[in-house]
């Protein structure tokens, strides 16, 4: 084993980084302590330590550098992730939030103005207002075998159980007289 593999194992990073930084110390401590130099050899030397030094030193910051950025993008990266997982919740706060607004305008509009809330219910939704109704009264209740309307569509089209209910959803009967329509409550 070497003296470099018993480093690694015997130290953390900041540990040897703290050493690191000692080690220089020491070293320009003992640099301050020699006598000036006269002649050129000494001079040179002198240049050398003095490079070797600073070696250390820019060395030493730029480990420090290292482990602090890191740091930070670890912190950056955590702080991220949960300001990402409450967006999230608070999405999905808002969108149940709409989603009961949506329900309560509905069912006050059907009780006010049914053949108003019927058109414009089967416009934003796509799909006739039985339907509607059944996937609300089904999801209410947690249960998808409860979508009775559903269950009569043949390529698209509805099939109607009642002979007044297809009139009432093509227009021709008003809403009224077309029978009771699902219960949202279940």
């Amino acid at each position: 084993m070497s003296q470099v593999d018993r480093t690694k194992e015997q130290f953390t990073p900041e540990e040897r980084r703290a050493r690191l930084r000692a080690f220089a110390d020491r070293m320009l401590a003992c640099a301050e302590k020699l006598p000036d130099p006269e002649i050129l050899p000494d001079i040179e030397r002198a240049v050398r330590i003095g490079d070797r030094i600073e070696r250390l030193y820019a060395r030493a910051d730029a480990s420090e550098a290292a482990a602090a950025k890191a740091r930070l993008e670890v912190y950056q990266h955590t702080e991220a992730l949960q300001r990402a997982e409450a967006d999230t919740v608070r999405r999905a706060e808002h969108t149940t939030l709409c989603k009961r607004r949506e329900a309560m305008r509905d069912d006050e509009m059907l009780r006010n103005e049914p053949k108003l809330a019927r058109i414009l219910i089967e416009q934003r939704t796509g799909r006739p207002l039985e339907d509607y109704l059944a996937a609300r009264q089904a999801e209410a209740t947690g249960c998808d075998s409860l979508l009775p309307g559903l269950a009569g569509r043949q390529n698209g089209e509805k099939v109607a159980d009642r002979p007044d209910e297809g009139q009432a959803a093509q227009g021709k009967m008003p809403l009224s007289l077309a029978g009771p329509r699902p219960s949202l409550s279940p």
